[in-house]
């Protein structure tokens, strides 16, 4: 250690604590009492640009995820709210009153959470961090080279450290992804980051080193 030596130290786990509102609090959401779709009712932010699809919120202090499948409603005013426990059962909101329709709630996504990514795949050594509409999700603010990340769920997710070589790019759009025991060796995508995604990016290719080989379609079976 000398005198420019310097060390950063972290608390918690991965899955954080609900101290983040949508919209700096200026953007509030309205729900039919028993329903699961919320609505934007005040502020300008996009809902589906600010929550990715899987994220965990809490809107009147009950917990929810986004629901990952694109049959429910996800876009500029409205989100789907799922099950905690199980991101593709839809879970009504329910409130202490008998109000039919509950105003002007905040959201409040995990501090922890860093925002979406933009069509992953098996095999991808990297993360593109472009939202909803197509604009960069920049977490260089809050993640440096070297920093742990998971992809995913919060608990069972998959562990990775942004690349310490300085060759590969760390921009607003891309975090490299390392092993978490060695953060100067790439490490990509496996099925298990893929769980937690949506179903238009569940998928992958196989194909052929040698361009001579023709392999059989996928919906031919071989004899």
């Amino acid at each position: 250690w000398g005198s420019t030596s310097s060390f950063t130290l972290s608390l918690g786990d991965y899955h954080g604590d609900f101290t983040t509102p949508v919209g700096h609090g200026t953007t509030t959401v309205r729900v039919q009492n028993g329903d699961n779709i919320l609505e934007r009712s005040t502020g300008t932010t996009s809902l589906s640009s600010a929550v990715a699809r899987g994220d965990f919120l809490s809107v009147g202090g009950l917990e929810f995820r986004v629901c990952l499948s694109d049959s429910h409603p996800f876009d500029d005013l409205h989100l789907s709210l799922c099950s905690k426990d199980n991101v593709l059962q839809v879970a009504n909101f329910y409130a202490d009153n008998t109000l039919e329709i509950i105003d002007e709630l905040p959201i409040f996504i995990l501090d922890t959470s860093l925002g979406p990514a933009k069509s992953p795949a098996v095999g991808d050594i990297f993360l593109s961090t472009v939202d909803a509409s197509g604009s960069s999700v920049d977490a260089r603010s809050r993640i440096r080279r070297g920093d742990y990340i998971r992809v995913g769920h919060p608990e069972s997710g998959e562990t990775f450290r942004v690349s310490t070589d300085p060759g590969r790019d760390f921009t607003d759009q891309v975090i490299p992804l390392s092993s978490p025991d060695d953060a100067n060796t790439p490490a990509s995508l496996s099925s298990k980051s893929l769980e937690h995604s949506t179903y238009e990016v569940q998928s992958f290719f196989i194909r052929s080193s040698t361009d001579s080989v023709t392999l059989t379609p996928s919906n031919v079976l071989s004899s």
